[in-house]
């Protein structure tokens, strides 16, 4: 299986579980990972969508992200290796 990842700079369109909310779409640059006490998270500037709140930054929980769409294409695809096995 490959590993996917998100690449720096590149906008993307994140929709989360939003409690009462329902869902909760933030549009912004992906800056980076982070952690938020022992949960990972996505770190994203967000874009003019946003109206007065564009150019703060948005820490995601990655457990709360349902999906990610990246109107870019910015994904990096990481193959694993190949594994050889002895009998």
């Amino acid at each position: 299986m490959a590993k996917v990842g998100l690449k720096k700079g590149k906008k993307y369109i994140v929709h989360c579980v939003g409690g009462r909310d329902g869902i909760v779409t933030s549009y912004g640059i992906f800056e980076g990972y982070t952690a938020v006490g022992s949960e990972e998270a996505i770190c994203l500037r967000l874009t003019e969508e946003h109206g007065e709140e564009a150019g703060l930054l948005r820490i995601i929980l990655i457990s709360s992200v349902m999906y990610i769409d990246c109107p870019e294409g910015g994904i990096e695809v990481e193959k694993e290796p190949q594994l050889t096995y002895l009998s």
